[in-house]
């Protein structure tokens, strides 16, 4: 087995390579590091915003979400080279890209979750769309946004274009 950091939770992969984080496991945690799957090799680490907890490809950069900072911040691949946070309205805990925009879910202090879209070409941040209870995890199946409500053991699609929010099922 890799040795890296601490407690890695967090993984993806770009086509290329995986990235890995310890997350929010260590609460000091500010590295994300890469490893190229054919070799085993992984980069030197690479600084980020505050406790990274999420990561989302859209075919050209890496994008991480710090919950720590409330940021999102994109990473080239082949650089290495991290780009400025984009500031996010709280604590953002996943990302997805659906082809034109990151999705991030936030987390606010109490229970309510909420999706903010993020133009990644511009940083531009969108209003926030209200989800549900703590919801944690997003995918999208190409027409949907659908975000998993543990608390409520439902789950509930979004149209991310008109941002409308369907009944939960």
């Amino acid at each position: 087995p890799l040795r890296i950091g601490g407690a890695l939770d967090v993984i993806a992969f770009d086509g290329t390579r995986l990235w890995v984080s310890e997350g929010v496991a260590d609460g000091d945690n500010n590295t994300v590091w890469t490893i190229d799957p054919a070799t085993s090799e992984v980069s030197p680490p690479i600084l980020v915003g505050a406790r990274p907890i999420a990561f989302a490809f859209d075919g050209q950069r890496m994008w991480i979400a710090n919950f720590g900072d409330s940021t999102v911040q994109p990473i080239d691949p082949l650089t290495k080279e991290v780009g400025a946070p984009i500031r996010v309205d709280n604590r953002p805990v996943d990302l997805i890209f659906d082809g034109r925009k990151l999705w991030a879910i936030i987390q606010t202090g109490g229970l309510q979750a909420y999706l903010q879209a993020i133009d990644p070409g511009t940083g531009d941040v969108g209003r926030p769309v209200p989800i549900g209870n703590q919801s944690r995890s997003l995918a999208f199946d190409g027409m949907r946004l659908w975000v998993a409500q543990p608390f409520d053991n439902t789950i509930q699609a979004i149209d991310p274009l008109t941002g409308i929010v369907e009944t939960p099922i």
